[in-house]
């Protein structure tokens, strides 16, 4: 694929596709086997859009537990 997502893992393919990051913008991937993993695609993001947006996305990666 051009737009690099068969060099990332599913959920970094997923976040990228949701926030519009080029995934060929990664030149030195972090995650498993040298692929592009959840972390280099939010470092990317952070980089490129405004905090709030990183912050909804960990938001969504990390739910909080709902008190009882």
């Amino acid at each position: 694929p051009t737009n690099g997502a068969g060099n990332a893992t599913p959920v970094a393919s997923r976040m990228a596709a949701e926030n519009n990051v080029d995934l060929n913008a990664i030149k030195e991937p972090t995650g498993p086997a040298g692929k592009i993993g959840k972390q280099d695609v939010t470092s990317q993001i952070s980089q490129t859009q405004p905090a709030t947006a990183v912050q909804k996305q960990q938001e969504k990666a990390a739910p909080v537990a709902k008190p009882a």
